[in-house]
């Protein structure tokens, strides 16, 4: 069996409001599913608040940083 992990890239500080998380959050996330065993990851609404083509700036940083850490890991 192979089990995924669902890394939620958006953060809950204002009460109706989500906004893109900080790499550094998204970072130990995912390294804690990695301690654990998982090495896949899923994420919910990746088009709000990871995509390049989100409306959110911080979206399009959160997304270049989760590639420049992916490559790290490769190399």
């Amino acid at each position: 069996m192979q089990c995924w992990t669902n890394a939620e890239s958006f953060d809950r500080d204002m009460p109706i409001k989500f906004f893109p998380i900080k790499f550094e959050k998204l970072r130990l996330k995912l390294e804690a599913a990695r301690a654990a065993g998982y090495d896949k990851a899923i994420t919910f609404e990746f088009s709000h608040f990871m995509s390049p083509q989100s409306a959110y700036v911080q979206a399009h940083h959160l997304y270049q940083r989760y590639q420049e850490y992916r490559q790290q890991l490769t190399s």
